[in-house]
């Protein structure tokens, strides 16, 4: 997965499932504040500000020259003492740490509550966005820290090879 695919997998669990979410539960509310804090944590924006500013870097980079020979400073930056690098890696913790809980409040309440699994299964069931389903968009965040010690070998590599 791109950096550029990983964002909008960021912004369509933040816009989609958790702003959509909140919306269609102030109209007639059917579950808790604290259900959807604990079924979202609120860290996407950290997620974004720092996604964002790496796929920007890239393009910026990208943009200037048609042949890109490294991307290890900009790897080195903003994974070392990035402007975002922080926040981003609170906001991964607590992700991380919330899955199983998200995932088992997710089941539970499309399993007893009529109007969550209606909400989901409106989104679920467009072919547009069968491939972001609420359970893949949290397991495909998760997975994209392991990506990037693949990025740092190669960039790794590439630096070495070069010098």
């Amino acid at each position: 997965m791109t950096e550029k695919n990983h964002v909008k997998v960021l912004v369509f669990l933040q816009q989609a499932y958790m702003v959509g979410l909140r919306q269609y539960n102030q109209a007639s509310p059917f579950i808790t504040e604290e259900q959807l804090d604990k079924l979202i944590p609120d860290v996407l924006d950290s997620l974004l500000d720092f996604h964002l500013n790496l796929l920007r870097r890239l393009k910026k980079k990208k943009d200037e020259n048609a042949i890109i020979e490294t991307v290890s400073d900009i790897v080195e930056e903003e994974f070392g003492n990035g402007l975002f690098t922080t926040a981003a890696i609170r906001a991964y913790t607590i992700f991380c740490l919330s899955r199983d809980e998200s995932c088992q409040i997710y089941a539970e309440l499309m399993e007893k509550n009529p109007k969550f699994k209606k909400f989901f299964d409106h989104y679920e069931m467009q072919p547009a966005f069968k491939q972001h389903n609420f359970k893949s968009c949290f397991l495909l965040i998760a997975q994209r820290l392991t990506k990037y010690n693949l990025l740092f070998d190669s960039v790794n590599f590439t630096f070495i090879t070069h010098t």
